[in-house]
């Protein structure tokens, strides 16, 4: 009987349904309990064949489009039990899937191709199968860390460099590249300790790099590097940076690409950034816009994303708030696209910071639920304490010092262990400080005040400066009234600035 004649019995008995004429005939199970009904008589061995040859038609039919189609590929050659193929096309959809930013998907695509991968070895244990499978953890490992799963992601992480250990001839790069991925998952959790032993095992892996040529080798130790800077950068430490960047520059100068290029200059702006109490000169705003162009043309989310962050992070601090909330916004929108919850927590908070400067107070309040959502990513997205700094905020400029207080001393625990270096504490301590004074608590307005001026904290503006160094004078010489005359100058100009 032919194939279009017994399709149409089948659906006069109401066991199927028309579902599609074009572009091609496409017929659904009218219910799932029929389709499992049919499915399941079939035996195993029929079963197994009739899916090996929807497979390989489907290869035919579909050659100029099967990374399209690699998921229903790899379904078909998984009940086939052809491994080889079903790790292919899995692992194809999950690129496929992670390019695109489907993250959940792409777990699950990885996950099936690491699973049938095992399947393999356990029929044929070789060398490429285990390289394989290590690439494939690499893969799941990198989603994992953009979702902020970082223990996931480093467990994965660790069980390709002990698959890569095995081998007989070990890819000494691919080794370097995994434990570099490592410091920086820790860094996330701000595990600093960790974080530089992994990257010390990752310069380890290389060997000798005293005179990087160009090659895979000296593009990793480029990009350990970069790393390494960030970790000084959290930790406040400008002449590290400074360190690391006198190797890089020169190196990338010779050696690098315009993307690599363009991210040592990116590290050596944080440099002039940290080491200038972050004001930020136009000489440096212009060296960090003159990169977008460059970075924008690698089509790199996460790059474009940290580029434009740095511009709009290094606008808010020169107070041109306008022009920070546009590359501000851009992020948040290119974090979400990603699904990267540490990214959309940065974004998120500088432009409540922003909307707090201009003083918008729903505009603020808004950003809370976002900032707040994205805790569960660790350490370096744990802006718990910023949302409660701008809480205190809110409760001074309504009048309710107790409230002030109560948000500024929570905050305050925070910036004194895990934030302890963080330096824009001004946030926490302007509305403590203006309660304090306002409540002739000169003690702690003193304490308030002098971690303010502390040199590892931001450079604030002259007038402002003077005005809080007087008060700290006029404490140390015993006359609170002239100290309290200096701070409410003080509480004016910060409330001028946007700083209260």
């Amino acid at each position: 009987m032919p194939l279009l004649k017994q399709l149409n019995s089948l659906e006069t008995s109401g066991l199927i349904r028309l579902a599609a004429v074009q572009p091609e005939l496409e017929y659904l199970f009218r219910h799932a309990l029929v389709q499992d009904a049919a499915y399941s008589s079939l035996l195993k061995n029929d079963r197994r064949q009739l899916h090996q040859n929807v497979g390989e038609a489907l290869e035919r039919l579909y050659s100029q489009q099967l990374n399209e189609i690699a998921a229903t590929l790899a379904l078909h050659f998984e009940k086939a039990e052809q491994r080889d193929k079903a790790v292919h096309y899995f692992r194809q959809a999950g690129d496929r899937a992670s390019e695109g930013f489907a993250n959940t998907e792409a777990l699950a695509f990885y996950q099936s191709a690491i699973a049938q991968t095992e399947l393999a070895l356990q029929q044929k244990n070789d060398d490429p199968a285990q390289a394989r499978l290590a690439q494939l953890l690499e893969s799941l490992a990198d989603v994992h860390e953009r979702m902020g799963q970082h223990e996931a992601a480093r467990e994965a992480y660790y069980r390709a460099l002990e698959i890569q250990a095995a081998l007989l001839l070990p890819d000494n790069v691919m080794q370097a590249r995994l434990y570099r991925k490592i410091g920086t998952a820790h860094m996330m959790q701000r595990h600093y300790e960790e974080a530089s032993q992994a990257w010390a095992q990752a310069e380890q892996s290389l060997g000798d790099m005293s005179d990087p040529q160009p090659d895979a080798a000296s593009n990793e130790w480029i990009d350990i590097q970069s790393d390494r800077v960030m970790y000084h950068y959290w930790k406040n430490e400008p002449l590290g940076m400074k360190s690391i960047c006198d190797r890089l520059l020169p190196v990338v100068e010779r050696i690098g690409t315009p993307l690599q290029r363009a991210n040592a200059l990116y590290s050596y702006n944080l440099y002039l950034f940290r080491q200038q109490r972050y004001v930020v000169s136009d000489e440096v705003m212009a060296m960090v816009e003159g990169n977008i162009p460059v970075v924008e043309q690698t089509g790199k989310l996460t790059t474009i994303y940290d580029h434009h962050f740095t511009v709009g992070f290094f606008h808010f601090f020169r107070r041109e708030v306008g022009e920070a909330e546009k590359h501000l916004y851009l992020c948040l929108e290119l974090a979400e696209r990603m699904g990267d919850p540490v990214r959309i927590s940065r974004a998120a908070n500088y432009l409540m910071f922003a909307a707090r400067v201009r003083g918008q107070i729903e505009v603020t309040q808004s950003y809370f639920e976002t900032v707040l959502s994205t805790t569960w990513a660790g350490p370096m997205a744990d802006y718990t304490f910023t949302v409660q700094s701008c809480q205190s905020w809110i409760a001074w400029r309504a009048g309710k010092l107790e409230e002030a207080r109560t948000y500024g001393l929570a905050a305050r625990e925070t910036i004194l262990g895990p934030f302890q270096h963080y330096p824009f504490q001004w946030v926490v301590y302007f509305p403590l400080l203006a309660v304090a004074v306002t409540e002739k608590q000169m003690t702690e307005a003193y304490e308030y005040t002098r971690r303010m001026l502390d040199p590892e904290q931001i450079l604030l503006p002259d007038d402002l400066t003077d005005a809080l160094e007087t008060a700290v004078k006029g404490g140390v010489a015993g006359n609170d009234e002239a100290a309290q005359q200096a701070f409410a100058t003080a509480l004016t100009l910060a409330t001028t600035y946007g700083y209260l």
